[in-house]
């Protein structure tokens, strides 16, 4: 503890180190002259509240609550500014308690989920904020289901909530059972001892599908089918995930011309090909699949990482074709290009383009191809 006066002294983020000791503040005890200065530093930060995000008001109720007796006023503040963060709250039976500034992005990133951990933990300091509580951990639950939380910092944070609300988690779970074709299937949503997984092998896909539940309780679950096809379904409706390819050729004016049916290109022509993703939320992990025509050869044969406008991916170049993987792909309209060169007369596919989330497979998009002559 002697160096600890020294070293919030000269440390760029005091309340970060205040909030980390707090957590041993009940097992090791802190001299009377170190109080002293975290009570002056806890009384500055106090000050500059308005500053501060969610994420630090957090930590800094936290620390008073944790380091001050009831009585005292940064306990007191601590309290006000608590039940402030609570009324601003978005709170819904469904998806539970979240607040606008984590709810309008489009995912949960390393900072919103160790702010709602950090926000659940200072309610829980307060022992009667229990429907507060119970409402942040189904919002970190319901956003799990789509993929998975950020960083191992950030899970360790809410398996740690989770550890202590094991009551309020586990609650009652809800079995789902089908038959198909006389194959049994079962899930189950129990944290503890439940199967999220089970598949079957069809000869062909029934005409109707009954899903029975175990209980009132609601629960969310998908049917998926996977087959092959050499015409894959491509969809219509706005708010679906798409994936399209377009070609264009430098013409003598130098500039970039789409390719179409009647575009009749030379030997040495160069290729732009632009793929373009409209995502209707943020993806993660994805890999893209684009088959090549025969007559185009890479401008830059290499394999390499590329950034994008507004994403990192990894291009890998193939003999029949590109593929791409990225970790993550923003909400909205992304881009992927490259270019190629015209090397052999005839006629040419350049073949569908796919795209699929790895770890979630549903999550699937196609594209058709384009017919290219070469003279």
């Amino acid at each position: 503890d002697a160096s600890f006066v020294d070293t919030i002294r000269y440390r760029g983020d005091d309340l970060a180190y205040i909030f980390a000791r707090s957590l041993w503040v009940k097992d090791y005890s802190i001299p009377n002259v170190n109080i002293n200065r975290i009570e002056d530093l806890l009384g500055r930060y106090w000050l500059q509240l308005d500053k501060y995000s969610l994420n630090r008001q957090a930590m800094l109720i936290m620390s008073s609550m944790k380091y001050a007796a009831k009585d005292n006023v940064f306990y007191k503040k601590a309290l006000e500014q608590l039940e402030s963060i609570r009324q601003l709250a978005i709170t819904d039976n469904v998806n539970g308690i979240r607040w606008k500034d984590i709810a309008d992005t489009d995912d949960l990133n390393t900072n919103s989920e160790e702010t709602l951990t950090h926000l659940a933990e200072a309610f829980e300091q307060t022992g009667s904020s229990k429907e507060t509580i119970d409402g942040i951990i189904k919002w970190l639950l319901n956003a799990k289901q789509d993929h998975n939380w950020s960083t191992t910092k950030s899970t360790a944070s809410v398996v740690g909530l989770l550890y202590r609300n094991q009551s309020t988690v586990v609650g009652i779970p809800v079995n789902l059972y089908s038959s198909i074709n006389n194959t049994n299937l079962a899930v189950s949503d129990d944290l503890l001892s439940g199967s999220l997984f089970s598949s079957a092998t069809l000869q062909k896909f029934p005409s109707t599908v009954s899903i029975k539940k175990s209980n009132e309780f609601k629960a969310n679950a998908g049917l998926n089918y996977f087959y092959f096809t050499a015409n894959p379904p491509i969809s219509t409706n706005e708010s679906t995930l798409k994936i399209s390819k377009q070609l264009f050729f430098l013409n003598k004016q130098n500039e970039w011309e789409s390719v179409n049916e009647s575009t009749i290109l030379k030997i040495a022509d160069k290729v732009k090909t632009i793929i373009t993703i409209n995502a209707p939320k943020q993806l993660k992990f994805v890999f893209i699949d684009e088959k090549r025509a025969a007559t185009l050869e890479p401008v830059d044969a290499s394999s390499e990482y590329e950034y994008g406008k507004g994403f990192g991916y990894y291009k890998s170049v193939r003999d029949v074709g590109y593929q791409f993987f990225a970790e993550q792909i923003p909400s909205g309209i992304s881009t992927i290009e490259y270019e190629t060169l015209v090397a052999k007369e005839g006629r040419f596919s350049s073949g569908p383009i796919a795209l699929q989330c790895m770890y979630k497979p549903e999550v699937r998009a196609y594209g058709t191809g384009v017919i290219l002559f070469v003279k």
